[in-house]
Formats: structure tokens, C-alpha cells, sequence
């Protein structure tokens, strides 16, 4: 499986774990999409000019697109 073609989605992007999976995957040239909220600081993420998705959790209809195109 070649992860540099695969829609990849990381949740929490602007968390600890999650800022350290944005790390790991960009440094090897895979660029996922990130999810983070509306008020989180995504200066990082920009950096790496990686696609954002915005989404309550708790929302169904937010989630499902979310994941809309995820592998």
C-alpha cells in the first residue's frame, strides 16, 4: 500500500498526538488531511499547506462529511 496516494484523515491535528502524526506523515512526504476546530491555532499545519476539514464530532451530518472521500 503506497500511503502517499491514499486520502488519509488525521483528527485532533492541533493536539499533542496529532501534531506529532502531521510530523511523522509529512516528513515522509505524505501529505494527509487534517481535522482541528474552528479555534485552534493551525499556523503549524499551514506550514505544510495541508487541506483543513472542520467538524463537531458530535454532529452527524458534519461527520460524515468529514470523512467523505477518506480511504
Amino acid at each position: 500500500m503506497n500511503l502517499q496516494e491514499q486520502k488519509i484523515l488525521i483528527t485532533g491535528a492541533t493536539g499533542s498526538i496529532g501534531r506529532q502524526l502531521v510530523y511523522e506523515f509529512t516528513s515522509r512526504g505524505i501529505k494527509p488531511i487534517v481535522h482541528c476546530r474552528t479555534t485552534s491555532n493551525t499556523a503549524y499545519l499551514d506550514s505544510h499547506a495541508l487541506e483543513k476539514r472542520y467538524a463537531d464530532l458530535r454532529n452527524q451530518e458534519e461527520l460524515d462529511k468529514l470523512v467523505q472521500g477518506i480511504d
